[in-house]
């Protein structure tokens, strides 16, 4: 899947370089970053609002169990691929998943 070759990806680039990059270009990356990963937040919400409309159409309740644990070992192995911590894709998860199902309320 996807995550194997983000994970090939990571292997490929090898060990982390001396930081050419002073204190404040970093933060303006950082910034950069922020800024983007807060815009691809807004159109998932955006998302899960169309799907809780979807839902409601159908009847169907916002929880689904078995999508939120398809979602949280696609989450898994996306972090692992990159070598996050479990515990930060947890509570990302836990955040994201939490607000999406009230969006879709």
């Amino acid at each position: 899947p996807i995550w194997n070759s983000a994970r090939r990806r990571r292997m490929e680039m090898g060990p982390k370089k001396p930081n050419r990059y002073s204190e404040r270009d970093l933060r303006i990356q950082i910034d950069a970053l922020d800024a983007q990963l807060l815009k691809i937040i807004h159109s998932r919400f955006r998302v899960a609002q169309k799907i809780g409309e979807a839902k409601q159409k159908k009847g169907l309740p916002i929880y689904d169990a078995k999508r939120e644990k398809q979602v949280m070992d696609n989450w898994s192995e996306f972090g692992e691929a990159f070598g996050l911590s479990d515990a930060l894709i947890k509570d990302l998860h836990a955040v994201l998943t939490d607000h999406s199902k009230r969006a879709q309320s």
